[in-house]
């Protein structure tokens, strides 16, 4: 069940956005995103926009999400609140206005089980009941008796027992075990539906609701389910959203006409859907995209059938586009498209549902403004296979033996990022903890020792990790607030701590925050016996060099060429960060380095990495065939 909603006019972009309200999912998975990434809200550590899906960055075993107007929310299987996008009025709940491009804790949640965004707010359900709230709140749509805005969650004033949530444009609802529903926020349309048009800076009931069973919001509309599978309406009426067969705006609920065995719902900006217990599709409302997705763009001011859908176990919607994922776990779209947030990468909008690019077992859906997220189940562990040379352990199999084929790190277990150094590799876990194997003679493997290890060892006293980069004798971790950690050799002061001691624990990285991207190199300048070490890291628009001290041309960082491993019948092999030492900012490639102030980037022929740097020319080129690799990979059925 989602919601969506529209910005007021002068408002520079618009937002919105929904959530699913509930229990948490009986699985967790992953959080893939399409669409409108301006702000960040897809979590790929970028603001490109896309046409099909991409996977948010350093996220498992999510159980919940939400799409607000810009920004997106989700929910650990350990009750921790995650977020990412705009942030302008604090809606990440990090105590910050910063937007991210990737995910941050919400501060001081726990034990959360439904989350929901609106266009500049977020709600977070606490499983005693209570109803937590942050982010923009000039109309009261926070809950606590105020007009305050704020950075962190504060509770919903007098709400308990509540058992599910959802997020307007500026306003918010609740619906109570006992099946009644309060509502704040924003009141002119009617959308708080106690019988007047005010704002409400703290809940009050719905006038004449009861046995609410599901509730959703649109951008200045609500709507709710009944036991008997009848749907009820009211806020804002103008194109026919409530789907009484009038466009009379009503404070108090009517009927949306015509619709029986409704089982889920969902509002976008000027239209509504409703999946029924049948698994067919139905909306009503504007269809100036195609939103209705009935073949036409003619408004319905009554429910209408989707076409061609059947087998619909959830919706959503999101401002001009609505989305319906089946109960075969494929996710389908359709409606306005501009920004590819029907994810079948055509970029153009479609009257009638199209199937989202690789959207298979899917447990979950959301819409934002001009975004769509959604919850991929994830079917087998992800672990780390490696291969090529093996003197100091640097496979990981616990030999010292070298591979020509891949094989299993051992003892990794479940695993979201991989890179290497010159002898040593790295992992990221799921729990968001760093391990690291192979060459340890300047203390590369964090483990607090000089002793090369064989098999993985956990670097010492990082956490909250997601993504990690070898250099050659030292290491680098991002951490998922911005900062930067280092370990290793430091006689060039690539560990950017303010010496040159080296370590064998992880420090900070002095004076970076905000950091989007890692690399560690092996750098060698003109003259061969200058050989030195080079740390990188790229902040939302600026690349810093970790020393700088070699300014001069003809700079290689040695990037050895990108090893194959075997074809294994059932298993698919992706190869995630594996130029060894170059600067890697993308999922399979180096094409994500350099964003604005006049620095390009190219991948040149014959695989030599070209970009620049504040005049300074960087160049990387393969040198022979690669000692060794490290790869992610997903077993699958078959």
């Amino acid at each position: 069940m989602s919601c969506m909603f529209r910005v007021s006019p002068g408002v520079a972009a618009m937002v919105m956005a929904l959530s699913v309200s509930g229990s948490a999912a009986s699985t967790t998975g992953r959080v893939w995103a399409w669409g409108w990434n301006a702000s960040g809200q897809l979590g790929d550590g970028t603001q490109t926009n896309r046409l099909t899906p991409v996977q948010a960055s350093g996220l498992s075993k999510i159980a919940l999400l939400a799409a607000g107007g810009s920004h997106t929310l989700a929910v650990e299987v350990t009750g921790s609140v995650w977020a990412w996008g705009n942030n302008t009025t604090g809606q990440l709940g990090d105590g910050t206005t910063s937007n991210r491009s990737t995910p941050v804790a919400v501060s001081g949640l726990t034990d959360v089980v439904a989350v929901a965004g609106g266009a500049a707010h977020s709600l977070a359900l606490a499983s005693d009941g209570s109803v937590w709230a942050w982010g923009h709140n000039g109309y009261g749509q926070i809950g606590d008796g105020t007009t305050t805005r704020r950075t962190t969650p504060v509770q919903v004033w007098g709400l308990t027992n509540i058992t599910a949530i959802a997020a307007g444009e500026s306003h918010s609802v609740a619906l109570r075990s006992d099946g009644s529903v309060w509502a704040w926020g924003r009141g002119y349309f009617g959308q708080l539906g106690d019988g007047d048009n005010l704002d409400r800076t703290t809940p009050v009931q719905v006038t004449g609701l009861s046995a609410v069973t599901v509730i959703a919001t649109g951008s200045n509309h609500s709507l709710a389910i009944k036991p008997d599978g009848t749907a009820w309406a009211w806020g804002n009426n103008a194109s026919g959203e409530l789907g009484d067969g009038t466009n009379t705006s009503s404070n108090t609920p009517v009927q949306v006409s015509g619709l029986t065995g409704a089982a889920a719902i969902a509002g976008g900006d000027f239209h509504s859907l409703a999946s029924r217990t049948d698994g067919t599709v139905w909306a009503w409302g504007d269809n100036w995209s195609g939103q209705l997705g009935d073949g036409t763009t003619t408004a319905r001011l009554v429910p209408g059938q989707v076409s061609g859908l059947t087998g619909v176990a959830a919706v959503a919607a999101g401002l001009y586009h609505s989305v319906a994922m089946k109960s075969d776990g494929t996710v389908w779209a359709w409606g306005r498209n501009d920004h590819g947030e029907l994810g079948d990468g055509s970029g153009s909008r479609k009257l009638t549902p199209v199937q989202a690019v690789g959207m298979t077992d899917v447990q979950a859906v959301a819409a934002g403004a001009f975004h769509t997220v959604a919850i991929k189940t994830d079917l087998a562990p992800i672990v780390g296979m490696a291969w090529g040379q093996n003197s100091y352990g640097q496979v990981g199999d616990g030999t010292t033996t070298s591979r020509s084929e891949a094989v299993r790190v051992q003892g990794l277990g479940d695993v979201t990022a991989v890179d290497c150094g010159a002898y040593h590799s790295l992992a990221v876990r799921s729990d968001s903890t760093v391990a690291g194997w192979g060459r340890n003679n300047h203390g590369q493997l964090g483990d607090g020792s000089f002793t090369d290890n064989p098999v993985p060892v956990q670097v010492s006293g990082l956490v909250g990790v997601t993504a990690v980069a070898g250099g050659a004798w030292h290491s680098l971790a991002r951490a998922s607030d911005g900062s930067v950690w280092a370990w290793g050799y430091n006689t060039d002061g690539q560990l950017g701590d303010g010496t040159m001691t080296t370590r064998r624990s992880a420090v900070l990285v002095s004076g970076l925050s905000d950091v989007v991207g890692i690399a560690g190199a092996a750098v060698t300048c003109r003259r061969p016996d200058e050989l030195g070490n080079l740390a990188i890291a790229v902040l939302a628009g600026e690349v810093v060099l970790m020393p700088l001290e070699r300014e001069r041309e003809g700079v290689m960082l040695e990037a050895p060429r990108q090893a194959q491993p075997p074809r294994v019948a059932g298993v698919h092999v992706k190869i995630h960060q594996h130029f060894v030492h170059s600067a890697v900012f993308g999922e399979q490639h180096l094409l994500h380095l350099g964003v604005g102030h006049g620095r390009q980037h190219r991948l040149c022929p014959r695989g030599v990495l070209h970009f620049e740097l504040q005049g300074q020319r960087v160049s990387g080129v393969p040198v022979g065939v690669a000692q060794s690799g490290i790869c992610l990979v997903q077993r699958v059925p078959g």
